[in-house]
């Protein structure tokens, strides 16, 4: 029953995501990937104090494909932040930078605009941006993550909520 609910919710969000993405009708595909993300908070998120909290975000990208560089086949990508953040409230947008290590040894950074989408438990975050050094400069980037917000357990704990996690995939178009 929880996988059925939990499978509906992503596809309404993938949905929702997918028709909020922008048109790439002239733009080539550089590459794509899709793999998973293991987000950290220090310390946990309580259910409703908000609390300076480091967020860190790690991307194992398993499955890469480019036409631009067929040598490109995985990625990892590394971020973290802090906020003043509760279970209940997670922050709605946001920007930063992040880097992309390609299977290669070849690097991607690019500077992103965050918005944020939360559902039935689920979040759902979209990076769009741009890359400013490295491969594929000058590229649009879309990011898309969707992971558990609420174990309610874990919110209601001492410790608070530790780690979520979700998949996660990374969209490179030149324009």
């Amino acid at each position: 029953m929880k996988l059925r609910l939990l499978a509906a919710v992503t596809a309404v969000l993938s949905g929702l995501l997918a028709a909020a993405a922008p048109s790439a009708s002239a733009a080539a595909l550089d590459a794509t990937c899709t793999g998973t993300t293991a987000t950290g908070y220090a310390p946990g998120l309580l259910l409703l104090t908000e609390r300076p909290t480091l967020v860190s975000q790690s991307h194992v990208l398993t499955v890469c494909k480019s036409q631009a560089d067929p040598a490109i086949k995985s990625a990892t990508s590394f971020s973290s932040g802090l906020g003043s953040l509760s279970c209940l409230a997670l922050g709605a947008a946001g920007n930063g930078t992040q880097t992309i290590t390609w299977n290669t040894g070849d690097t991607t950074t690019f500077f992103f605009n965050r918005t944020r989408t939360i559902l039935a438990g689920l979040t759902a975050d979209v990076l769009n941006g741009v890359v400013i050094a490295g491969k594929f400069q000058g590229d649009s980037v879309v990011v898309t993550v969707t992971g558990l917000i609420a174990n309610p357990l874990g919110c209601l704990s001492a410790t608070g909520l530790l780690t979520a996690s979700g998949p996660v995939t990374v969209e490179i178009t030149s324009t």
